[in-house]
């Protein structure tokens, strides 16, 4: 409360640095130093954040090294500094170079309440999805299971854009999350996907020995003759690896 009450004092000090001067008018805004915000949100200085960014003060989007600067603070779940950063200005959809928004570094970093707060600063919730690098996916690929479940509550995409089996739940897989997985497939993610070596999810689960989500997929009624470009079957995989369990319940033993 304590903590609020300051950021809350911190951010009407910045508003009043920026008010226009007595003679109505506006003092030219200078750019802030990159780096030295960048040290400051790194820090989670958001009062050091909040001086750089007083009067005069200009928000450069990026720090010396191309990061986004919200991307920073989304990834080290640091609050105060988002709230600092958005006050002034701060863009929501703001990709690195790799075209990660701040909304999904949030979510891959697990950092649920920034993820609650970009959302409702208006970051897209399936922003990035002609990259498929969306807040869901990037969950998915980290073991998130608290933001995936927020995030398929709030309405999230779970195979975005042109993600052609890059979807959240084969992400899941491929990084070796099978609980993870099980909850994209309890929340409405197609367990049909298929990737570019036409691999299905139950295919990919047999490459990663996941038992259990193999038996949920068989329970949906997967097409287990299904070859890909290799011209295997599931079951072809799974005698290929000599595992006798995924055999057995590929065989309904």
């Amino acid at each position: 409360m304590k903590k609020k009450f300051f950021i809350s004092n911190l951010l009407f000090l910045g508003w009043l640095l920026l008010a226009p001067d007595r003679d109505g008018g506006k003092a030219h805004a200078v750019m802030a130093d990159p780096d030295e915000l960048a040290a400051a949100i790194l820090r989670n200085d958001y009062v050091r954040l909040g001086f750089l960014l007083g009067r005069n003060s200009a928000l450069p989007v990026r720090d010396g090294a191309g990061r986004p600067l919200l991307n920073l603070a989304a990834g080290a779940g640091q609050p105060e500094c988002i709230e600092v950063l958005l006050f002034h200005g701060a863009g929501t959809e703001t990709p690195d170079s790799l075209g990660v928004r701040p909304l999904a570094v949030a979510a891959g970093a697990g950092n649920l309440a920034v993820v609650r707060r970009l959302l409702a600063a208006g970051a897209r919730i399936d922003g990035g999805s002609a990259e498929g690098r969306t807040a869901l996916v990037l969950a998915a690929e980290n073991d998130r299971r608290e933001v995936i479940d927020y995030l398929l509550n709030a309405g999230a995409a779970t195979w975005p854009g042109v993600a052609a089996g890059r979807g959240a739940l084969s992400q899941a897989v491929r990084h070796g999350h099978e609980l993870a997985a099980v909850r994209l497939l309890a929340g409405g993610a197609a367990p049909d996907e298929t990737d570019g070596a036409g691999d299905t999810i139950l295919m990919l689960a047999v490459r990663r020995g996941m038992p259990l989500l193999a038996a949920r997929l068989i329970e949906l009624k997967v097409d287990r003759a299904h070859r890909n470009r290799a011209g295997e079957t599931a079951l072809d995989i799974a005698e290929k690896r000599n595992d006798i369990g995924m055999m057995a319940l590929l065989r309904d033993e």
